[in-house]
C-alpha cells in the first residue's frame, strides 16, 4: 500500500489528480509504490482493468465460446493498440461529499 504520508510532492499532486475511484483502488490494492513511475504504472493498470471490464460487458455478445479471461486479454491488447480511442464509455461514479474538519477532533462540515 502506498504510504500516503510519505509521498513526494510530485507523487501527491499526481495521486490527487486521479479520479477518486482510482485513488481508492490504489489504496486498497496493497501495491508497493516507491516512486512516481510506480504510482503511474499502478494507476494506469487500475484504469485499464476498469475499462476492460466495461468493454467486456458491452461486447459480451461477441465473446461466443471464448473464455472470459482470453476475451478480456484480447480487449486489453486492443485497448493498448488504440482500437477504442474513439469509443465512448460511461462509468457511474458516486459523488459523495467530503467532510472537512473545522476543529481538530471537533465538528465537521460537508463540502460537496
Amino acid at each position: 500500500m502506498p504510504d500516503m504520508f510519505n509521498l513526494t510532492p510530485q507523487m501527491q499532486e499526481y495521486f490527487n489528480s486521479l479520479p477518486e475511484m482510482i485513488q481508492e483502488s490504489i489504496i486498497q490494492s496493497g501495491a508497493k509504490i516507491n516512486s512516481l513511475a510506480d504510482l503511474k504504472a499502478v494507476a494506469e493498470g487500475t484504469a485499464e482493468k476498469k475499462i476492460v471490464a466495461i468493454l467486456s460487458e458491452m461486447k459480451k455478445g461477441e465473446r461466443g465460446e471464448m473464455s472470459k479471461e482470453v476475451f478480456d486479454a484480447r480487449l486489453l491488447e486492443e485497448l493498448r493498440a488504440g482500437k477504442y480511442n474513439d469509443t465512448q464509455i460511461e462509468i457511474e461514479v458516486v459523488d459523495a461529499p467530503k467532510s472537512m474538519e473545522i476543529v481538530p477532533g471537533g465538528a465537521e462540515i460537508n463540502i460537496g
